[in-house]
């Protein structure tokens, strides 16, 4: 592996985890304004937790959202990408874009038939994240076929998501070479929704940056 995959951190809520979490620099954490969400942020969350270190990618994750309403809370809260979670076309994701605003699509997979919604996104998102396929719109636990990721098109970054767990590291380094350039991680990772055990990230970082 040349590079070294970069690391979303995903469903933060709480300020002091927040704090320890950001203290491991993953490359990037995401934040859920999604109601339905156990990891739901609330209505009008404390500003103070998304002040990250400059280096940390904010990333805010929507299901379905107004356009208006998304670049709301990114101006008022200083995010800089969106993660469209739901069932968004690529010409949402090119009104998004045209805001100033980077975005990641994300995609729901379980088949190579899912794979193939890719190439749709393809010039309309800034990246692609795959996740496992489930009504709830991700947060399973629950991880997809890797091995359908060789048939992922060329052309747009992968984000790999849905059930990674600490052990995963040397199965990850294994995909890096098929367009894969992110892993998220999330419920594998919690003590509770919303809350990272921080051990759990130090070490899984600590890995992946090997």
């Amino acid at each position: 592996m040349t590079t070294a995959l970069r690391i979303k951190v995903c469903g933060m809520r709480d300020r002091e985890n927040i704090a320890q979490i950001a203290a491991l620099s993953p490359d990037m954490m995401g934040f859920i304004f999604y109601a339905k969400s156990p990891r739901f942020v609330g209505e009008c969350p404390d500003d103070k937790i998304f002040a990250l270190p400059r280096p940390i990618e904010k990333v805010a994750v929507f299901v379905n959202e107004d356009a208006d309403k998304i670049s709301g809370i990114c101006e008022r809260y200083g995010f800089g990408t969106v993660q469209l979670h739901g069932d968004e076309s690529p010409e949402f994701c090119d009104r998004i874009r045209k805001r100033g605003l980077k975005v990641i699509k994300a995609l729901g997979v379980q088949t190579a038939d899912d794979i193939a919604r890719i190439e749709a996104y393809i010039g309309h998102a800034d990246m692609v994240l795959l996740d496992t396929k489930t009504p709830e719109r991700g947060g399973s636990g629950e991880k997809f076929d890797w091995n359908i990721l060789s048939l992922a098109p060329a052309g747009i970054p992968i984000i790999v998501s849905g059930g990674i767990s600490p052990s995963d590291v040397q199965s990850l380094r294994k995909l890096s070479g098929k367009n894969l350039r992110a892993v998220d991680i999330n419920s594998r990772f919690e003590t509770s929704p919303a809350l990272k055990d921080t051990s759990k990230v130090a070490e899984f970082i600590k890995e992946i940056r090997r």
